[in-house]
């Protein structure tokens, strides 16, 4: 259906050459291409000779790249099905993150291929060859209910197995756990070791990530006090787009701005903020709560 055009030539070109060709024709229709796009494009062009020659981890890199293509950009999807061959192949040769991304391959509804048995049976092969990534979707799995039954407590084992084993997006469900007390006994230390390895580990976050680990660092829990860390790592959320996922974070950063916590008091800065929110009436209720607590405590 979607034709690529003029992006690669049969030779390798170079990210800059590629983005002075950033369109493909889409039903007849020119489409610019998102940087991103390009990115992976370009990953696609540096590897496909080599998985052509049967080079495994090079099939992996192709697959990878043309699923996450397929899988953010409309104008991509007409590409799955290549990105599938080559992960299979690169499955064929033992490699557990490939078992990974076709179980994820599974797990959406946007190609018409829910299956979430064979999503679990998939993510078991990459935990036998000790891909974390596979084995922290068994914990995602059991945290909602896909293809077993809903079971926090063994999500929540599967998770600590796949931070252990390097997996960021566990670290932060670990930590967060700790954190809450709701799934496992609190422990706020524990919690700021998980959130702050995961803090390195990865950029993509989940949940209210960045509010928990603020916290440990405003309040001075499992770590030192330190305000001035606090507003460092808030301050990364209102470089993201806009989203309610964000709210509470977006809130305690205004919050801070405009007390002068950990960092000088500027107004303006708050109302830009500020501006990003949505919905901030019931945070607002919340986090008094927990700064009378605090000061009561004190």
């Amino acid at each position: 259906m979607n034709i690529i055009k003029k992006i690669f030539s049969k030779k390798q070109k170079s990210l800059k050459e590629v983005e002075k060709n950033k369109t493909i024709i889409v039903d007849g229709e020119e489409v610019e291409l998102h940087q991103e796009a390009i990115e992976l494009l370009n990953i696609y062009e540096n590897n496909i000779e080599a998985a052509r020659d049967e080079n495994g981890e090079a099939q992996l890199e192709v697959g990878k790249a043309l699923k996450k293509f397929a899988d953010y950009y409309w104008y991509g999807m007409n590409r799955i099905d290549e990105a599938i061959d080559w992960l299979k192949k690169a499955a064929d040769k033992g490699y557990g993150a490939a078992y990974t991304q076709l179980g994820m391959y599974y797990y959406s509804e946007r190609y018409e291929r829910l299956d979430y048995e064979k999503a679990l049976s998939l993510f078991h092969k990459a935990l036998q060859l000790g891909d974390a990534e596979g084995v922290y979707q068994i914990g995602y799995s059991y945290q909602n209910g896909y293809g077993v039954e809903k079971d926090l407590y063994e999500a929540f084992s599967w998770f600590l197995k796949a931070a252990e084993l390097g997996s960021g997006e566990a670290m932060e469900e670990v930590g967060i756990a700790y954190y809450e007390g709701n799934v496992i006994e609190e422990d706020k230390d524990k919690a700021f070791q998980y959130l702050s390895n995961a803090l390195v580990k990865c950029e993509y976050h989940l949940k209210h990530f960045y509010y928990y680990l603020a916290l440990c660092y405003m309040k001075g829990e499992g770590t030192d006090k330190n305000p001035k860390r606090a507003v460092e790592v808030l301050e990364r959320v209102s470089k993201k787009s806009i989203s309610r996922k964000y709210d509470e974070e977006r809130n305690l950063l205004a919050y801070c701005y405009e007390n002068g916590i950990g960092t000088e008091m500027n107004i303006e800065k708050a109302m830009e903020v500020r501006r990003q929110l949505k919905n901030s009436e019931k945070f607002w209720d919340d986090f008094a709560a927990i700064m009378i607590s605090d000061k009561s405590a004190e």
